[in-house]
């Protein structure tokens, strides 16, 4: 690890080259010439580096790029090292440490460029007797890209320092020296900060599973529409990365969004106008059946390292046919969704949406329950779900088909959704207990759910790949490991479901449900 960096600003009234001479009075100096870099600052479109207090500065020199990852306003380095290429994930940061690092804040998203820099650098070397070189400046005056323009705009000049390992008394010495009456000035805003005050961005607080805070007592039509409208929010933000398949995560993050809609749609057809949503409802349907396969694509492929841990060393080679299967399929079912998702009718759903989340409709124009407390509508939903899910799971025993097994678990989804959205309509200690069950059954329920559904997705790609004549004795053999390997996992959680089951489904449990309902008022089941 290198050691930090000082970041420090030029005053207005002290030119660079005066600084430069000032420097040279009392010290020796070498002096390189100045040098243009491209300075590229990399971040998540939602800017989670930023936010997480950190700066991933990249810069091209001598055919290769040198990464600085850093804290936000200090020169506090947490890595720093040469790349071949721009990375676009955690994943494409070879250094497993940094890598885990790495994905602990941006997750699966993308780094794109989000400002770059046209920077005129000039570095300083103080040399002592010897002429060894004891620690390292750089002035750097640069100048912040405008996105689709030819101008630029002026950075404040930021002077770095760089001190070397051993040299600590004449670190201490310039130091006292620069930053002398009429000297350096420790910098008031990050360089990074400064570009984008520039270039006035300011990242939104962009959340794709947002918190809600409901008045129980507001009407169950304001306080759906307020929840439905943040998921549409949701949807606009991702829907162009969707299309352009710049990042998996858009097109995760766009599906949860439309699945929690469609699912609040069709559990409160008692609060919702059925008529006036029912096209509405339908071009939901469509648009997901284009981005649904896309999405399980993207998961296939996520999982080609953990397939490759689940396969001796002989068996690894071969999954390279089914990585480029897959992404041949996702190619060209991305095309079918782009064209899906940007043609007239998308655009038309998604108006006629925002045009009724707007629109004030009067109570007596709405079903019953519009008026009602959503805390009682949620309520019921939310007991009924519970029910369902009681109904469905004491049906099963070690005999029943995957089918059943994946029934629950779309019930089970439900009612995660709704304790994720509503819980804080509810006192926190009689939810907590039911929110802590749901999760623990959920996680299981999902862990056989994507076992199952990989499991199947393997036989119909090794069916497809055979009936292409794309296939060699060793690939089939390597996915029928795989197959046989997800059947084990898949029976491994049947064994874990019944005490999951259990916890959720004991007396006490069905105590606190019963509870959450105060007055039933008249009951208006929804479907789905």
């Amino acid at each position: 690890m290198p050691a930090d960096q000082l970041i420090y600003q030029l005053p207005a009234t002290l030119a660079p080259k005066e600084f430069k001479s000032w420097l040279e009075d009392d010290h020796v100096f070498e002096f390189e010439h100045s040098k243009d870099f491209t300075r590229i600052y990399l971040d998540t479109f939602d800017w989670r580096l930023f936010r997480s207090g950190s700066v991933l500065e990249i810069i091209l020199e001598k055919g290769h790029y040198l990464l600085t990852w850093r804290k936000l306003g200090t020169g506090v380095i947490l890595d720093q090292r040469t790349m071949k290429s721009l990375p676009r994930f955690a994943s494409e940061f070879i250094a497993p440490g940094l890598q885990h690092r790495m994905r602990d804040v941006i997750g699966r998203r993308s780094l794109m460029p989000q400002i770059s820099l046209k920077s005129d650098t000039r570095k300083l070397y103080l040399l002592d007797g010897e002429e060894k070189q004891q620690l390292r400046l750089e002035i750097r005056m640069d100048r912040v890209v405008v996105p689709n323009s030819t101008g630029y705009l002026m950075l404040p000049t930021f002077v770095y320092l760089f001190p070397y390992r051993g040299y600590r008394g004449a670190y201490q010495k310039i130091l006292q020296r620069i930053t002398a009456s009429g000297g350096l000035l420790p910098a008031q805003k990050d360089p990074l900060t400064e570009a984008m005050d520039y270039l006035q961005i300011e990242p939104e607080d962009y959340n794709n599973r947002p918190e809600f805070e409901l008045n129980p007592d507001r009407e169950a039509i304001d306080g759906l529409k307020e929840v439905l409208e943040a998921f549409r929010v949701i949807m606009e933000k991702n829907i162009q990365g969707a299309c352009q398949a710049e990042d998996p995560e858009y097109l995760h993050d766009f599906l949860i969004a439309a699945r929690r809609t469609q699912c609040l749609l069709n559990r409160y057809p008692d609060v919702f106008p059925e008529e006036a949503l029912k096209l509405i409802k339908q071009d939901f349907e469509w648009a997901e059946q284009f981005a649904s396969p896309i999405r399980d694509l993207d998961i296939y492929l996520s999982l080609f390292d953990e397939f490759a841990s689940r396969l001796d060393q002989a068996h690894r080679a071969s999954l390279r046919p089914l990585y480029e299967y897959l992404r041949d399929q996702k190619a060209a079912k991305q095309w079918q969704m782009r064209t899906a998702l940007e043609s007239t009718r998308y655009k038309r759903l998604m108006e006629n949406w925002k045009r009724f989340l707007d629109h004030k409709q009067a109570l007596q124009d709405l079903p019953e329950a519009a008026g009602r407390p959503i805390r009682e509508v949620a309520g019921i939903r939310i007991a009924d779900l519970y029910r369902e899910i009681l109904s469905l799971g004491r049906e099963l025993d070690e005999e029943s088909s995957a089918e059943a097994l994946v029934a629950l678990h779309q019930t089970s989804k439900k009612l995660g959704y709704h304790l994720e959205l509503f819980h804080s309509l509810f006192p926190k200690k009689k939810i907590a207990w039911l929110v802590e069950a749901q999760l623990s059954l959920q996680e299981n329920l999902n862990s056989f759910h994507d076992l199952n559904l990989q499991h199947d997705a393997l036989l119909k790609y090794r069916q497809k790949m055979q009936q292409e004549q794309r296939t060699m004795p060793v690939w089939l053999e390597t996915m029928d490991l795989l197959v046989e390997d997800r059947e084990s996992e898949c029976r491994k959680a049947r064994l874990e479901f019944p005490e999951r089951f259990k916890k959720l489904t004991r007396k006490k449990m069905r105590k606190q449900v019963r509870s959450l309902l105060e007055d039933r008022g008249t009951r208006g089941r929804g479907t789905a």
